[in-house]
């Protein structure tokens, strides 16, 4: 049986679309390669305000990354 590609490869994402909840990805940081790794954050329903607040303090808090070469 053939599974969804959304079922193979967004392990992680799938979580939030199957329960119904907010969510937003954020660049968490690179990689010693200059890979961006993202990172998911969840909040519970109607919480979609504070959820992007959250999200965008983690990015000021981060602060701006290199433009890759």
């Amino acid at each position: 049986e053939e599974r969804p590609a959304s079922m193979v490869y967004p392990r992680n994402t799938i979580v939030a679309s199957q329960a119904d909840l907010p969510a937003v990805t954020v660049c968490a940081g690179l990689t010693p390669q200059g890979l961006p790794v993202g990172m998911e954050l969840l909040g519970p329903r109607g919480a979609e305000e504070s959820l992007l607040a959250l999200a965008a303090s983690l990015e000021s808090a981060r602060g701006p990354l290199p433009w890759p070469d």
